[in-house]
């Protein structure tokens, strides 16, 4: 896994509205690693309609959104 390979930092450019334990479990288990994951470009606020793995209460978990060169969101990043 990620930590056993000395991965400190992970970026995860993936991301789904279908939940997965064995994507928690894999991200859970490596709490040294930290998960830099895209937010998603369908415009969706994750708070309401979940897209993982940036929906996991985890830690180890950060989601990056897209923003415009005005430096605010971009209408069709993921935000929440």
């Amino acid at each position: 896994d990620a930590d056993d390979q000395g991965a400190r930092v992970v970026n995860a450019s993936f991301g789904s509205p279908e939940y997965s334990e064995a994507e928690r479990l894999a991200i859970a288990g490596n709490p040294d690693t930290l998960f830099v994951a895209a937010a998603g470009n369908s415009g969706t606020n994750v708070d309401h309609s979940p897209r993982y793995p940036c929906s996991l209460k985890l830690p180890n978990v950060i989601c990056v959104g897209a923003s415009t060169s005005a430096d605010t969101r971009a209408a069709f990043s993921n935000y929440g």
